[in-house]
């Protein structure tokens, strides 16, 4: 989680070298519930594994204690990112929108696999994401 949030931090540095007036808006990160499912791109010319699974399985970690234990560590960054975005040094730099919750974890309307929504499931996470950058910047359109 250190590694992560220190990452942000310097992509803010980064920001505050480069594009000073710009806003960086972030995400919370919506609750995956682990599956055998991989994922296929581009028609299924590009097929991969599961992303974590298979580390919950190699660490003999009971089948329902999977999604508690994501629920954890995403719900952990969340508080994370917030806490560095309400730092009065970022303050207008980083703008996390929390996004837990609006998907349902593993259900198929919501997730194409195991971390990639589905296309009406990106939808409803970039809503609120593009209602953030759309306060920001109202001469962008509407969102469809």
């Amino acid at each position: 989680m250190d590694a992560i949030i220190l990452a942000f931090d310097q992509l803010i540095d980064l920001r505050d070298e480069y594009n000073p007036q710009a806003t960086i808006i972030t995400h919370t990160y919506d609750i995956a519930k682990p599956s055998e499912d991989g994922a296929e791109f581009f028609w299924g010319l590009i097929k991969t594994k599961p992303w974590i699974y298979p580390y919950l399985l190699e660490k003999n970690i009971p089948l329902e204690l999977h999604l508690p234990i994501v629920e954890i560590l995403l719900g952990t960054l969340k508080t994370r990112l917030q806490a560095l975005a309400s730092q009065p040094e970022h303050l207008n730099k980083l703008i996390v929108v929390d996004t837990q919750g609006i998907l349902r974890p593993g259900n198929k309307s919501d997730w194409l696999n195991e971390i990639h929504p589905t296309e009406s499931g990106f939808k409803k996470i970039a809503k609120p994401i593009y209602a953030q950058m759309k306060s920001l910047l109202p001469e962008l359109p509407t969102f469809k």
